[in-house]
């Protein structure tokens, strides 16, 4: 699990067997991803940002594939 604070929300996001998913600490958490990846936060001059890593099967070398996130606020 990895801690994210934004302007849209706060919580957790955490990983599981089926997918990652966002938990605020309140109600049932939200799919965000099926799949395996590992949630961490990193951060930077331009504040914390959330990253998912998951293994690369596009390589014959071992490798993790990299995804930045961000947190948008949901369309009406």
């Amino acid at each position: 699990a990895a801690r994210v604070h934004s302007p849209v929300a706060s919580g957790l996001v955490m990983a599981s067997a089926r997918g990652v998913d966002f938990w605020s600490g309140s109600g049932v958490p939200a799919r965000l991803v099926a799949g395996s990846y590992i949630p961490r936060t990193v951060s930077g001059p331009g504040g914390t940002r959330l990253i998912l890593l998951s293994p690369a099967a596009d390589s014959t070398l071992p490798a993790l594939r990299v995804i930045a996130a961000e947190m948008v606020a949901p369309s009406p």
